[in-house]
């Protein structure tokens, strides 16, 4: 499989007017187009195209009639 969870690190610090800093962790996925049905599978908590605590909706990437298989580079 090569889709992959990344732990981040989003980092911020200002020096004026006021000193201010501040680190928090993120999670970033990195999901091979080609594994979404068994990324589906696999884990109860993805979803494709369906309401879930993390959800891939292709139509947030591209026009509903196009796949993203077919979409052009």
């Amino acid at each position: 499989m090569n889709s992959c969870l990344y732990e981040c690190h989003v980092m911020h610090a200002r020096f004026a007017p006021r000193e201010h800093r501040f680190v928090y962790r993120i999670f970033l996925f990195a999901i091979d187009l080609d594994e979404l049905d068994t990324l589906h599978r696999r884990f109860a908590l993805f979803s494709v195209n369906r309401p879930n605590l993390y959800s891939f909706r292709e139509g947030d990437f591209l026009p509903t009639s196009e796949t993203l298989h077919n979409a052009p580079p």
